[in-house]
């Protein structure tokens, strides 16, 4: 089995879990720590040099620096995680193109018009969770007319996420239905003709705040590093993101009012 090596670029919430306090793991830096049978990390990178020198400190990494190509030329990664905002991933992915870097492992919203490759994963979380996979699995085998009532805030960032959620559980444009609300988000999948819930024929499946279960993170790598190895398709791949994200900005146009 090949072992890939991987760079992380941005060394904030996501890239090492910096200012975040979870019951779960949530980040790339801990997610490559999780396989290092599979993986190696080999440095991180941040605008602020002192940034990457923290997380290369927490994480037992030589490398640390804020020149990503000096970076690229020095660790020679396969994979590069890109945890920075959407506005600088064009300029980082056209970097890691030119040192001919294999693999990409996005977060969201993705941002960009067309995909950088064959090997971009964008970390849409819950398609990497249990309990949304196996309703994923369910509605593709045994389909059914289904709603997926969201409250949540209005933002890109946020509604994202249940446009890629509602894509993945087959659920067409029709029949999501947002609601905007500050605070925590709560969803619903209704799907006719299971056991009745709070509505006579329906099943209701409610999921509050985060809605996840741990191990979502080492699904998506390993998902990526099957990818690369030939063995798998990506689970949510760049042209899918964007996607998502087309139809999360028609849903933030018609409320901007």
């Amino acid at each position: 089995m090949t072992l890939h090596r991987a760079l992380v670029v941005g060394c904030g919430r996501m890239g090492c879990g910096r200012d975040h306090v979870s019951p779960w793991l949530y980040d790339h830096a801990s997610a490559y720590n999780q396989m290092t049978e599979r993986v190696e990390l080999v440095g991180f990178v941040d605008r602020v040099l002192a940034r990457a020198e923290w997380a290369a400190k927490k994480f037992g990494v030589a490398f640390a620096g804020d020149h990503l190509e000096a970076a690229l030329a020095m660790t020679l990664p396969d994979i590069v995680s890109i945890c920075t905002p959407p506005s600088d991933r064009a300029e980082i992915i056209q970097a890691c193109a030119t040192a001919r870097v294999r693999a990409f492992w996005c977060e969201k919203p993705f941002g960009l018009s067309a995909p950088p490759g064959p090997f971009c994963q964008v970390n849409y979380i819950r398609r990497f969770d249990v309990r949304h996979w196996a309703i994923a699995d369910q509605r593709a085998t045994t389909p059914r007319p289904a709603d997926l009532f969201v409250i949540a805030a209005k933002d890109l960032h946020t509604v994202c996420h249940f446009t890629d959620l509602a894509r993945f559980w087959r659920i067409p444009k029709g029949r999501l239905h947002y609601t905007h609300f500050h605070g925590p988000s709560l969803y619903i999948l209704r799907e006719e003709g299971d056991q009745p819930g709070r509505y006579a024929g329906w099943r209701d499946e409610a999921f509050v705040g985060g809605g996840v279960s741990d191990g979502f993170m080492q699904a998506a790598l390993a998902n990526l590093l099957d990818a690369l190895d030939g063995t798998a398709d990506l689970v949510s791949p760049a042209e899918s993101a964007i996607e998502s994200e087309r139809w999360a900005a028609e849903i933030l146009a018609d409320h901007a009012a």
